[in-house]
């Protein structure tokens, strides 16, 4: 399953590895915030998984 939220090409890789073991409702919290926020969300999700 793939979303897409505020995030750019930079970072898209970065999402698609962070959200790959989300569940649809999680996604869906993440495609409802803010730009600002969801990139903090992704970073943070990236940064527990190295």
């Amino acid at each position: 399953m793939t979303a897409t939220i505020g995030v750019d090409l930079v970072d898209d890789n970065k999402f698609c590895q962070v959200t790959a073991d989300l569940k649809g409702y999680r996604l869906h919290q993440l495609d409802k915030m803010q730009e600002p926020n969801s990139k903090l969300v992704v970073q943070y999700l990236n940064s527990k998984m190295t």
